[in-house]
Order: structure tokens, then sequence, then C-alpha cells
């Protein structure tokens, strides 16, 4: 069985390159130079010639298989084939290790597409997506493939490192117990600083900031592990800081829904009689009735008010039209009145 990962890019390019060169058996080069000198020029020759020499220098990935499962050579072949597929425009550098129980092949990818300039960029997706490519290859050359179908139990537990997976298939893991000890930790904590002290109380210490990505647990003997570490090792999202927040969160709801539910704030209801009930709606009914009148004789009284208004006002404005007409027939001139008549 073949499994993929991804490792950490902390050295430089070249000094990558020199370690997985340093303990090859078989080394070859995808749109490169076999030679590791002649390779690490080119590359860099590329990301000249496309102006892009600052930021991430290269990709490093990691194809472990079976124990006795396979050879060198084929393992190599193998590793070509999936470099072609995955990274059909970039050069990698290829490197076959035995220096561990099973045979193993490092790829470094250069950062920088040689057709297009492009800086590259994968996503979880796209892991995902080398990984069935490493199985499909595997599955035709008659290897083993893990079951992808399945949810990892505790108990059952599939790492895409094979030497953790060896070690945690025995037992013999802190990384193991520690991600043990923080499932447990997270099956009741609400926050976190209950999660952090029920580390604590576990013998763990825990190196929680906002503003890093990264938690860190280091057990009573010194030994340190990441949260992501966890996550990737056993292919559960809630070992990792995204999950933990979100299984404190969920907690925190299931705590608050059974408080609600433990303390039901119900009034007492008293049952009534028929009779009772009848009586009530009697009234209702007769209060209901009255209303409706009282409202009737309120809209009448109003409508009659506006009426009688609206006549005092005509009657005011007839009264000075009278009074203003009186008034000019006594300014007039006497010879005027008298012409007129």
């Amino acid at each position: 069985m073949a499994v993929i990962k991804a490792a950490k890019g902390g050295a430089s390019l070249g000094k990558a390159m020199d370690y997985v060169e340093r303990k090859a058996e078989i080394t070859s080069g995808k749109d490169c130079p076999d030679e590791k000198e002649k390779a690490l020029e080119q590359r860099e020759t590329t990301k000249e010639v496309h102006n892009k020499t600052e930021g991430r220098q290269y990709q490093h990935y990691i194809q472990s298989f079976e124990p006795g499962e396979t050879n060198p050579k084929q393992a190599h072949e193998i590793g070509k084939e999936w470099a072609e597929k995955n990274f059909p425009e970039h050069e990698v550098y290829i490197a076959t290790h035995t220096d561990k129980d099973h045979v193993h092949n490092h790829f470094i990818v250069n950062s920088v597409n040689h057709e297009n300039g492009k800086k590259i960029q994968t996503s979880k997706q796209d892991l995902e997506r080398f990984k069935r490519e490493n199985d499909r290859i595997c599955e035709r050359e008659g290897l083993s493939v893990p079951d992808r179908t399945k949810t990892p139990e505790r108990s059952e537990v599939r790492a895409y490192d094979m030497n953790k997976y060896q070690t945690i298939a025995q037992g013999k893991s802190y990384v193991a117990e520690t991600a043990i000890n923080v499932r447990q930790s997270l099956e009741n904590a609400k926050s976190k600083d209950e999660f952090l002290q029920s580390m604590n109380e576990r013998g763990y210490k825990v190196e929680w900031q906002e503003h890093k990505k990264h938690i860190t647990f280091t057990d009573r003997e010194g030994h340190k592990v990441r949260a992501a570490n966890l996550e990737k090792t056993f292919s559960d999202p809630s070992l990792g800081k995204d999950g933990i927040n979100q299984r404190l969160e969920q907690n925190r709801e299931q705590s608050r829904g059974l408080k609600i539910e433990r303390k039901p704030e119900m009034p007492e209801i008293k049952m009534k009689t028929a009779e009772e009930i009848k009586r009530e709606a009697a009234q209702l009914g007769r209060g209901e009735a009255q209303m409706g009148r009282d409202i009737s004789d309120t809209l009448t009284g109003e409508k009659q008010r506006r009426e009688a208004a609206q006549r005092e006002l005509e009657r005011k404005r007839q009264e000075q039209e009278k009074t203003k007409h009186r008034q000019l027939k006594k300014e007039e001139p006497e010879h005027e009145r008298g012409g007129r008549g």
C-alpha cells in the first residue's frame, strides 16, 4: 500500500534537494536533468526568467510503500508517473530512498510553472486528487491501496506517514496518546479555558494563542505535537484547531439546550367546568355587543358634531357677508344713492 503526504518545506531549495539526493538509491528529473546540481540550476533559471525568485521556492511530497510490497525500481517508476500526472508543467526532482524498512519516494516540485511562470497553488482538494491518482497507479500495478470509503474510528487509525502508522498500530506512540487525551478532554469542555484545564490535569502543557495558526501539546516527557499533525495523522478534522473550536461551540449549544429542558417554567393550568365556560362566553358576547354599540354611538355622535360645526361656520360666513354689505351701503356718496333711485 502506498500513501501520499505533503511534507513541510522549511529548508531552502538547495538544502532540500541535498537531503533527498544524499540518501537516494535512484534519482531522476521530470522536465529537468537527473543530476541534482544541474536540476537545481535549471530551477533557478526558470524562476529568474519569469521574475519569480521570491516567496515559496518548492513543494515537497512523500510517497511511502508498504514494507516488502515493492522494490526501489518499481517504486521509482510509479513515482515518475505520479509526478507526470499531477505536475505536468513543473520541474520535479524525484529521489527513491531505502534507508528505512519501507521504500519511499521524495518529490521536490519547483514552485514556478516553467511554461507560463505562474506560482503553484494547491488546496486540500488537490491533495485528495493526488492521493486518488496514487491509488489508481498502485492498484493497476497490483499494490494494495487504502480504503478511502471508511471513516476511521479511534481504534482504527489511518495515517499517511508509514512510520507513524506502524508505531500507532503497536500502541506505543505519544502522538496516539495525545490524540486520545484531546478527544477525551473535548467530550465535556465547553470553553477554551475548560479544555486547557482538562489537558493540564492529564499532564499536558498547551500553547494556544488566537493570533497563531497552531495549537501545540507537550506531554510530561517533553514530547511536542501540533493539533494540525493530529488532524493529518488520524484523518480527523475535529483534532485540528478549527475542529477543536467547533466542538467546544457544539458543547456550549448542547449545554444551553439541556438547561432549557431541565427547567421548564410552565404556568399551572386550572381546569374550568362547562358551566363556567358558558357563563364567561355569555358575558363575553354581551360585552362585545355593548362595545359595538358604544363604537357606533361614538361614530354617530362624532358625525353629528362635525355637521353642526359645519352649519355654524356657514351661518357665521353668511352673517359676515351681510354685515359687509351693510357697511358698503353706508359708505356710498349721497348723489350715487340718489341717482340709482
